[in-house]
């Protein structure tokens, strides 16, 4: 059998499993023996094994900016730097974008955040535009 986090609750009234980020985790009220649960389990064992499987086989997709500053948006890689200055925005260099924040605004990640998404919105709409127009020229 999988190994598996048990978290039993007052409140909880049925039991549950959670496949996630390679891990599972079961759900059950604080009655229920952990004896009926490994029987219940040994019943969902298969469901699980494949569950793990797919969470395996699965690509990671997810974009980590602020510990790789860089992004990719549409196959293009955009790398970022994140600086201090007079005033919140986002300034594109020849090679990089800078997230720029405000001195006197306490940071937060979700300043950051809130920048990025800005940025993340100009460079998608850009790339689009540059890529619409290749396509438009493409029969000349």
């Amino acid at each position: 059998m999988f190994e598996y986090k048990l978290k039993k609750s007052v409140r909880r009234k049925t039991v549950a499993i959670k496949v996630h980020n390679q891990n599972v985790t079961v759900y059950a009220p604080h009655f229920v023996a952990k004896k009926q649960i490994d029987t219940w389990l040994f019943d969902k064992q298969e469901w699980v094994e494949e569950q793990l499987k797919k969470q395996f086989l699965i690509e990671d997709t997810k974009q980590y900016p602020f510990e790789s500053r860089e992004i990719c948006v549409f196959s293009e890689t955009i790398y970022l730097k994140l600086d201090s200055g007079q005033d919140s925005k986002v300034i594109p260099h020849d090679n990089h974008y800078s997230l720029q924040y405000l001195l006197e605004l306490k940071i937060t990640s979700q300043k950051y955040q809130q920048l990025l998404e800005d940025l993340f919105k100009r460079a998608a709409y850009c790339i689009y535009r540059n890529a619409f127009s290749v396509f438009l020229h493409s029969d000349e």
